[in-house]
């Protein structure tokens, strides 16, 4: 499934979120629109490799805006590709990353990850430095 933007519902031009899914909460915008010019490169190198029986550990890492990619990158194969019954194990690690969705993306995204680690298929990591303002944005008013 391809994750397309749709601007919130009621939303107007200029909205910080969009919303790819009603179910999996909306995301920033500009993380969202940078996350896209992505999708392509994943969609042709990264999830045939996954086809694949042979078992291989998929890394997605990034730093600062790379981790909100990483965040970006990480709902989408979990949302285009099973692990649960494939071969493959999925480990995620952000540094200083900014929140790419809200608070029902990260619901949603928990969730999955937690039915991934209990047997044994996901880790994730955010590493944050207590002095870092960058991982506070979007700022929690945002319901970020």
């Amino acid at each position: 499934r391809r994750l397309r933007p749709r601007v919130l519902a009621g939303g107007r031009a200029g909205r910080r979120t969009r919303r790819a899914n009603r179910s999996l909460g909306s995301a920033h915008c500009g993380f969202y629109d940078a996350f896209l010019s992505t999708v392509k490169d994943i969609r042709e190198v990264v999830l045939p490799q996954l086809l694949e029986r042979r078992p291989k550990r998929l890394v997605i890492a990034g730093h600062s805006l790379g981790g909100a990619l990483a965040q970006g990158a990480l709902a989408y194969v979990l949302k285009t590709h099973d692990f649960a019954v494939s071969p493959h194990r999925l480990l995620m690690v952000t540094c200083g990353s900014p929140r790419f969705g809200d608070v029902h993306f990260r619901t949603w995204v928990r969730a999955e990850v937690e039915a991934l680690r209990s047997i044994g298929k996901c880790e994730v990591a955010r590493l944050v430095h207590e002095c870092d303002g960058v991982p506070l944005l979007p700022p929690g008013k945002m319901k970020f």
